[in-house]
């Protein structure tokens, strides 16, 4: 039942913003972000447990274990309108699946640059990049994995 919920009195009251984000028995951990440089817009950082497909004959997870169903994985949200409405942005491919490893204990921070609303970083076990608004994203290299903040 994970969801994104938004107050507009300080924090008295909580309303449920999640129209467009995948249904809430298959939502996991979700890190969030506002654009600064356009504060109506909004990215969600959606660990997706739907099924993608089956897994291959010897398709192993992270501590090599024979997996069975593989899993959507990480997915970007995007909502230009305070949340009211959200919409999947990021592809839906292998690299995608994999981002952020093993799932729960490293995934779902996600930040938007302050001066552009296009350019977001993940952070998990590796370190994340999109200069297209969540479209694509590459992975940043040359320091060590883990990322936990930024």
């Amino acid at each position: 039942g994970d969801g994104v919920y938004k107050s507009t009195d300080a924090g008295e009251t909580w309303a449920p913003v999640n129209a467009g984000l995948p249904a809430a028995a298959s939502r996991g951990r979700i890190g969030l972000d506002i654009a600064r440089s356009r504060p109506g817009t909004l990215y969600a950082f959606v660990d997706n447990y739907e099924t993608a497909r089956k897994a291959k004959e010897g398709e192993r997870d992270a501590y090599g274990r024979q997996r069975a169903d593989i899993i959507k994985g990480a997915e970007v949200y995007r909502s230009d309108d305070a949340g009211g409405m959200w919409r999947k942005v990021s592809e839906s491919n292998a690299y995608m699946e994999r981002l952020a490893g093993t799932y729960g204990w490293v995934f779902g921070q996600i930040r938007v640059d302050p001066t552009d609303e296009n350019t977001l970083y993940t952070l998990g076990i590796g370190f994340h990049v999109s200069r297209d608004a969540g479209k694509s994203l590459t992975t940043l290299r040359g320091m060590h994995s883990d990322h936990h903040g930024l």
